[in-house]
């Protein structure tokens, strides 16, 4: 299919620019393939009306936000159960298999993932980070609540996004319950 659009471009091409290079000596007919070059897209500033819009970012972000590479964690908040949602503090740590001997695993330590405002409600996405840590990009998340009380979030699917390589892992957990006992969610993208 594409040999025949190739073809057909270049008959047009003859048919309508030949007639009018004949009788010019020396000059050839421009080629009937693309640049090899990408084009170069117009970056100049564009009307209120013409601007893109931008990834929605949760409200209330920390300003380590700012900070353009590393590691963010996008966590969805369950909306199965009506009390998925929590007010709780959680910590995680982040695992990775590094070596062949037995139980070379490096790990960060425990950082608590917290936004100002509501994080963590039923159905909602939340942005986290960003990390710049050992144990990244994590084989697995060990995740816990570090406040006092009985307040439990129920996870349905967490990926962290490396700005850094622009490369994407998910920790799909289909719903699990991540209290007081940490939890272990295995990567499952890509696979392990």
């Amino acid at each position: 299919m594409q040999y025949l659009t190739w073809f057909v471009c270049f008959v047009v091409f003859t048919v309508a620019v030949t007639p009018g290079l004949a009788g010019k000596k020396g000059k050839k007919p421009p080629g009937v393939l693309p640049p090899r070059r990408p084009p170069k897209y117009d970056t100049s500033e564009k009307g209120d009306d013409q601007k893109e819009e931008k990834e929605p970012t949760p409200k209330l972000i920390s300003s380590a936000q700012a900070t353009k590479c590393g590691y963010k964690m996008y966590t969805l908040t369950s909306k199965n159960a009506a009390n998925s949602k929590t007010d709780a503090l959680f910590s995680i740590q982040f695992w990775r298999w590094v070596g062949p001997a037995p139980f070379n695993w490096a790990s960060s330590s425990w950082i608590q993932f917290d936004n100002v405002g509501d994080d963590k409600e039923r159905g909602q996405w939340d942005l986290y980070g960003p990390y710049i840590s050992t144990g990244l990009p994590a084989d697995y998340l060990y995740i816990k609540q570090t406040s006092s009380g009985s307040d439990p979030w129920q996870v349905k699917n967490i990926f962290i996004w490396n700005s850094c390589a622009d490369k994407l892992y998910m920790y799909f957990c289909d719903n699990c319950w991540v209290t007081t006992t940490p939890t272990w969610i295995a990567r499952t993208y890509p696979p392990l």
